[in-house]
């Protein structure tokens, strides 16, 4: 299809680099390899892939409630102040901040990928896995990712 850009995606983070979309393009997740741990003081040593493991995130404090703890998610960040150098790179110089002309798009990924679709307008995907900021701290692992774009 296009290019196809790696990644890797720890568990222990909240909001990690994904790709900058820019206007006209789409971008396919996939899942490669790897495996990470999500609360393993709760449930114990096992590991799980892109799909989490078998408890229901229920709190409204997980990025994605009503999905897999620990599964692998996603966020789209749209932004009126968005520059590009042409290529896959661009600065969102207000998203650290959380500043009102932001707007995002939060979703599940899991083990079969997402298709982020095309947009008349540039967007940054963003990766982590589905748990309470507070709590992300003892998660281990990680997954590796491709991102195709076209």
């Amino acid at each position: 299809m296009g290019a196809k850009i790696p990644r890797k995606v720890v568990a222990f983070k909240t909001w990690q680099e994904g790709i900058t979309i820019p206007s006209g393009y789409s971008v396919f997740v996939h899942y490669k390899e790897g495996l990470w741990n999500i609360n393993p003081r709760k449930h114990g040593p096992d590991k799980y892939g892109p799909e989490g493991g078998p408890v229901i995130a229920e709190k409204p404090e997980y990025p994605v409630p009503g999905k897999n703890e620990g599964c692998l998610i996603g966020r789209v960040l749209y932004s009126s102040e968005i520059r590009s150098n042409g290529h896959f790179v661009m600065e969102f110089p207000e998203l650290e901040n959380g500043g009102e002309k932001n707007k995002e798009t939060v979703f599940a990924i899991g083990r079969d990928g997402i298709l982020i679709p095309k947009t008349d307008y540039p967007k940054l995907l963003q990766l982590r896995c589905n748990d309470i900021d507070s709590g992300i701290f003892d998660n281990e692992g990680e997954l590796y990712l491709e991102l195709e774009i076209w």
